[in-house]
Parts: C-alpha cells; structure tokens; sequence
C-alpha cells in the first residue's frame, strides 16, 4: 500500500491509502511483537519487549537519515516508494514462516506443534529425542502458565 501511495495521481486517493497505512500499521506492529513475545519465555519477555520497540526506534532514525541524504536528488513520491518497496520482501513470510508453537499448542493441534519443534531442533542440530524432550517442556510451561494466570 505504501508504494502504492507513492504513485497516486491526486490529493483524496492519497489521504485514503494513507488513512488506511494508519490503521493497518498498528496491527502490523502487534503481529511482531506477539511474536517475539512468543520466541522467548516469561522471564525474558520483559527484554524482548524493549529489544522490539528498539528496532523500531533505529527504523525511524534509519528513515530521518535516507531522507536527509538523497532529499537533494528524490522527491516525496520516491521517499515512499523507496520507504515503503522494501515491505515486500516480507511477503513470503506468509508461506515461508510456521505458526508458532505456542499458538498451535492453545488450539489443541499439537501434532503440527510437535512437527515444527522438531524442524527447529533439527536446524539446530538437536536430535529427535532432544525435540522431544523441548515439546514435553514447552507443554509443561504452558500448563503452567495458564495455571497461574489471573
């Protein structure tokens, strides 16, 4: 939508594509950081959290200084097109990147979990039972938590 926005002939067309980069830009954020809350245990969601943000500070100090330095050779259509072009490149992830583990253990579809466990620990160089053994903790920790919840 971004570059889109960049290639719009008149003012109406872009507020609308801009109201709706708006809207849809928080739960882009949400998406990430559920993720990255989901990668990490309780007693590192803390650090994760400001790890998260912190990326997106140094995106927008990132932004400030591109813009700063091609401003003499580009014009506001080419700074969004040049911003918002590099999005594509997470366009695979919808195939590419598995549920979380997490996630598909809360919907009872633990054989799916149990599978993506085990490509995780062989990427790593862990044997089937040390997946294994990784699957059984998780479900545990899991339990547990949802035990303690308030």
């Amino acid at each position: 939508m971004g570059v889109i926005t960049g290639l719009l002939p008149e003012y109406w067309s872009f507020v609308v594509a801009r109201l709706v980069i708006g809207v849809t830009t928080s739960g882009v954020f949400l998406v990430s950081y559920v993720l990255a809350m989901e990668m990490v245990g309780p007693s590192h969601r803390v650090i994760a959290g400001t790890l998260c943000q912190y990326y997106y500070t140094f995106g927008f100090l990132l932004m400030a200084l591109v813009a700063y330095l091609i401003s003499d050779v580009a014009d506001w259509r080419t700074l969004q097109i040049a911003f918002s072009a590099p999005a594509v490149l997470f366009l695979p992830y919808w195939w590419l990147m598995p549920e979380s583990v997490r996630w598909l253990i809360r919907r009872g579809r633990h054989e799916e979990a149990r599978a993506v466990v085990g490509k995780v620990a062989r990427a790593n160089g862990r044997s089937e039972a040390q997946a294994a053994a990784a699957f059984e903790q998780l479900i545990a920790a899991l339990k547990q938590e949802q035990a303690t919840k308030y």
